[in-house]
């Protein structure tokens, strides 16, 4: 029978172990554009490393999914971060899990708000991309380069993130 799992609400203390939470909350780090923009700056640690590791930007389009949804596997980069960034409002789901030997752990679930992105650090075992109420687009920075930066790992039992919320 599957292991259930609640939600949490995503902060970045309860996210910092697994990566970044990339939010405008409080105030700006200094005004740009003669004053006409705020930069909040140095929101997430940008890892690319590994055989001509470089940074790269693309955009993805992801189908909504429905919860309880049923995690049967994750995967890892071992050679960078990966930042979801979503491009228009709406909540996700952020799966995770910590590493014991290189074996993914029991996950912890997260909802994403509106205005909320994620940056896992390399080598975070973590879920698919899940938005929970429409299709939805997110800017991807993470790592391009020579050998392999994709690790998959399928749960002998899987687990599900149902509605079940802590606070």
């Amino acid at each position: 029978m599957p292991q259930i799992v609640d939600v949490e609400p995503l902060t970045r203390d309860r996210f910092r172990e697994f990566g970044d939470v990339i939010e405008i909350d409080g105030d700006a780090s200094y005004p740009i554009n003669g004053g006409m923009a705020d930069r909040f700056h140095d929101m997430a640690k940008v890892q690319a490393t590994g055989p001509e590791g470089r940074v790269l930007i693309s955009m993805v389009r992801s189908r909504h999914c429905e919860l309880p949804l049923l995690v049967s596997a994750v995967e890892r980069h071992p050679y960078g971060s990966q930042a979801f960034i979503p491009t228009k409002l709406g909540s996700f789901l952020v799966v995770v899990c910590l590493d014991r030997e290189g074996v993914p752990q029991a996950p912890r679930a997260f909802i994403a708000q509106p205005g909320q992105g994620v940056n896992y650090h390399s080598n975070v075992w973590h879920g698919m991309l899940s938005p929970l109420n429409n299709e939805q687009d997110f800017l991807v920075v993470d790592r391009g380069g020579l050998g392999s930066n994709l690790e998959e790992y399928n749960f002998t039992e899987p687990y599900v993130v149902g509605w079940n919320v802590r606070c």
